[in-house]
């Protein structure tokens, strides 16, 4: 699981792109703060994508713990 949580939507399209390119296949989680971009990490196949300011902390751990079933 690789959780993507910098304010940088940029740098989390990058860390996909570079995770794309390895045989593993990760489980993703990222933080967004805009719709357009929450989308765009979606279209990318992000698991779970959390709006920060919608559920902070708690929601996202939640959403994290369920894609990880614990």
């Amino acid at each position: 699981m690789a959780i993507l949580a910098t304010s940088s939507h940029a740098i989390h399209m990058e860390v996909i792109r570079q995770l794309s390119g390895t045989p593993s296949r990760f489980k993703l989680a990222a933080i967004s703060s805009y719709d357009d971009e929450m989308e765009e990490l979606k279209k990318e196949g992000v698991d779970v994508v959390f709006n920060l300011y919608a559920e902070a902390g708690a929601g996202y751990a939640a959403d994290v713990a369920r894609v990880l079933n614990i």
